[in-house]
């Protein structure tokens, strides 16, 4: 499934391949990053404090992380 907005575009799908399913998700305006998410990835989420996730989506956050680590930085959380 493709999720797109304005600010960002990915792609999610199941993931069988490891010892559980998975959530995998490619960050679609690169295709080159993905993160895998397992049911503990998934319920830390929802239990997460809302500043948390604000800080990892802050465009400013991000923009700085990229340019401190160079282009082939990864935004934190991805793996």
């Amino acid at each position: 499934m493709k999720l797109v907005n304005e600010f960002a575009a990915v792609e999610v799908e199941l993931d069988n391949q490891a010892n559980g399913v998975r959530l995998k998700i490619v960050d679609l305006t690169r295709g080159d990053q993905a993160v895998y998410l397992d049911p503990v990835h998934l319920e830390a989420l929802v239990w997460a404090d809302p500043a948390e996730l604000d800080r990892l989506t802050d465009p400013d956050h991000i923009l700085r992380r990229l340019d401190a680590d160079g282009p082939n930085a990864r935004p934190e959380g991805s793996r």
